[in-house]
């Protein structure tokens, strides 16, 4: 399974490393440059969500969300899931 994991904070980059630790293809993404074992990290939002089967994002606050789920959601297929 392809995810596209964007936030990677305190939360966010452990249960990004644990999704690539059982086998799946993490992409990630935060406007802090980091590293999380496993997952492979992208230049943006919408790249980390691109081709992905599930979006997950744990991200700080409403406006936040709203402003990625505006570059994201039409990047996404029409059968993916996204997870907040």
């Amino acid at each position: 399974m392809q995810i596209g994991f964007i936030g990677l904070g305190n939360m966010g980059r452990p249960m990004a490393e644990n999704l690539a630790h059982a086998g799946h293809m993490v992409r990630g993404f935060d406007t802090v440059s980091v590293h999380a074992e496993g997952v492979e990290i992208m230049n943006s939002a919408a790249a980390a969500a691109t081709g992905a089967d599930i979006v997950i994002t744990m991200l700080p606050n409403g406006e936040i969300l709203k402003s990625v789920a505006a570059q994201i959601i039409p990047e996404m297929r029409a059968e993916s899931i996204f997870l907040d």
